[in-house]
């Protein structure tokens, strides 16, 4: 018999030789722990080694919440039903008998603009006066209808001028001081405009009057308001706009009257009549 060569088998790698060298270079699997069993008694069972918390055998959902006494215990159920404890109402101070520092004129142009320049004390919704301040607990608001002073004799306005003075009367009686609200002059003046010959100076807080003629300037003149008010500062403006015009019509008429001299001199020279 002729000798056979031994030839060596080509071992070829299919997909589940691939799947395994994958599982052996991939993430190693892990490790579970066995239950240990008692060599000597071999109808024991086995004992875990991690301690389990055992189940309850009711449903998650027939359980429910638990209650706070289950969850914090019975001294945290007695803090929750504490009410909150409500800060005691103080009674509003009497201000019938106190003087403002306004006068009837003032309050009845408060009304009428339906502002009023003190801090606290503003017009609400329903056209009732309010009057607030601030205490320990909180602040505090009182309000003050004018339908509650309306009489036989009172008119609406007068009503309303007497609520709006007891609005003032309460704030400064349980505030202690009545300051007034923030002027802003320059805004006001900025709104109203300028006119030839008329403008606002920031500096001075105050119109001023100057017009230029022939190189010089003319008719320089300051009119101050009385005071921040934006009423006040329209009417300052007012008077500076009626001099500076009065002034150009003086100016203009010493022009006019210069003009006749002049011809009427010129008629002479010539002799025509």
């Amino acid at each position: 018999k002729a000798a056979t060569a031994e030839v060596p088998q080509i071992v070829s790698v299919t997909a589940e030789h691939q799947d395994e060298v994958k599982k052996k270079v991939g993430r190693p699997p892990k490790k579970t722990v066995k239950p240990e069993v008692n060599p000597e008694c071999a109808d024991a069972e086995a004992t875990p080694t991690v301690r389990k918390r055992p189940r309850s055998e009711t449903p998650k959902k027939e359980r429910g919440a638990p209650s706070v006494k289950q969850r914090f215990g019975a001294q945290s159920e007695a803090t929750h039903k504490v009410p909150a404890m409500k800060p005691e109402t103080k009674p509003i101070s009497s201000y019938s008998e106190i003087e403002i520092p306004s006068t009837e004129d003032q309050l009845r142009d408060m009304v009428l603009a339906r502002s009023c320049p003190y801090m606290g004390v503003q017009l609400r919704k329903g056209g009732k006066w309010s009057a607030s301040w601030y205490e320990k607990d909180g602040q505090r608001v009182a309000y003050f209808h004018p339908a509650r002073y309306t009489t036989a004799e009172m008119t609406e306005q007068e009503a309303d001028v007497e609520a709006l003075r007891d609005a003032i009367r309460c704030r400064l009686a349980n505030a202690g001081t009545l300051g007034t609200l923030s002027l802003n002059p320059d805004k006001y003046a900025k709104e109203a405009g300028t006119v030839a010959g008329v403008s606002w100076k920031k500096t001075l807080r105050c119109w001023v009057t100057q017009r230029k003629f022939g190189g010089k300037w003319l008719w320089c003149k300051d009119f101050k308001p009385d005071d921040f008010s934006k009423e006040a500062v329209q009417a300052a403006r007012e008077k500076a706009i009626t001099y500076c015009r009065e002034q150009e019509a003086l100016l203009h008429s010493h022009h006019t009257s210069a003009v006749v001299d002049c011809l009427e001199a010129a008629k002479d020279v010539m002799g025509v009549s």
